[in-house]
């Protein structure tokens, strides 16, 4: 009985570590998307050529000693595209967050589309 109690806690502990990083990359893909959608379909124009790709790494977690040996990394990746719905043009943008979790790939994407007359 003992031995079923102490897995449940590292299983439970595990979902929650897991549950909080995940939360974490959807705020970093939140803020990058929330950044790129408030520049506007044409705000965009005057940064950036579309289809458009930038790749980053990023701390998912910062681990509990403050330096950066014991932090979660992961990967962000944004992206850009035209798309084209008469009588709008805009564009699709999405991010995708990745990092490695007791072995496993994890990902977290949010996605959105920006529209302007034409």
């Amino acid at each position: 009985m003992l031995v079923g109690f102490l897995q449940v806690c590292t299983t439970s502990a595990l979902n929650l570590k897991n549950l909080r990083f995940r939360v974490n990359a959807v705020n970093i893909a939140q803020a990058e998307l929330e950044e790129i959608v408030a520049l506007g379909s044409d705000g965009i124009d005057a940064v950036v050529l579309t289809p458009y790709v930038l790749s980053a790494n990023v701390v998912i977690d910062e681990g509990p000693t403050g330096l950066p040996g014991d932090d979660l990394l992961g990967h962000m990746r944004l992206h850009i595209q035209e798309v084209a719905a008469a009588p709008l043009k805009g564009k699709k943008i999405w991010v995708t967050v990745t990092w490695n979790f007791m072995g496993s790939a994890r990902t977290e994407m949010l996605q959105t589309a920006i529209y302007s007359p034409n």
